[in-house]
């Protein structure tokens, strides 16, 4: 009964928003795929000079991926917002970890990790341009914003595979919302984005890229299927 209540009474206006969002999101995913590779040289890069050589060297990839980010964190975030009043009669809880634990994760990446992500191109360029006595300094402040933005993708990564958690516990109670492959497909996004977590070091840049892959992958089919059954609603 509360599911029926759910899709009547929810609005469907908000339900069509997200359904964009999350075709959106998608979108920005596959822009993402043929960036990351050269991306993930700026991502490791040490505070030396062929580190910030890399940088510099992928630099307009490197600002595709970024802006790819925004673009998905923004989708992202209207897409928990459609998805906490789609699930906040069937099961609250889900539904309020889902919105609160994603909005963070995504507004920690968007007001801290891409800003610092943006400088850190801005520092490759002022490296490249420096004096002999000017470039310690800024290796110095490049491997400040390094590890503190890798820090940052650290938790707000973790912060959204626990997200999409919650809202696969939520959309298992709900099953008749968006099914049974919905469901599961949220399920497998939240424990793939989350082995990335260990994965993410200098040390282990394969067996993260080929993490990142799945889970790209299986989102993409997730937020394609999920926003067409949003936008049905």
């Amino acid at each position: 009964m509360g599911e029926e209540d759910s899709r009547s009474t929810g609005n469907r206006g908000l339900y069509r928003i997200g359904g964009v969002a999350l075709f959106g999101a998608a979108i920005a995913l596959i822009v993402q795929l043929p960036l990351v590779s050269l991306a993930s040289n700026a991502l490791y890069a040490n505070a030396t000079a062929t580190g910030l050589a890399n940088v510099s060297h992928v630099s307009a990839s490197y600002a595709g991926f970024i802006s790819s980010i925004v673009a998905l964190d923004v989708f992202g975030i209207i897409a928990f917002g459609a998805w906490y009043f789609a699930f906040r009669r069937i099961n609250l809880v889900g539904a309020l970890g889902t919105l609160l634990i994603g909005v963070v994760a995504l507004t920690v990446d968007l007001a801290v990790d891409l800003p610092i992500r943006f400088a850190e191109i801005s520092a490759a360029s002022e490296y490249a341009a420096a004096s002999t006595t000017q470039q310690p300094g800024i290796l110095a402040v490049f491997q400040f914003m390094l590890d503190f933005s890798n820090d940052t993708l650290l938790m707000s990564t973790f912060l959204l595979g626990i997200a999409f958690l919650f809202l696969a516990f939520a959309m298992l109670k709900g099953k008749s919302l968006f099914g049974n492959l919905i469901s599961y497909l949220a399920l497998l996004t939240g424990i793939l984005v989350l082995i990335q977590v260990p994965l993410a070091l200098p040390a282990s840049t394969t067996p993260f890229l080929v993490s990142y892959l799945a889970a790209t992958i299986v989102q993409i089919v997730f937020f394609i299927l999920a926003g067409l059954k949003f936008y049905r609603m």
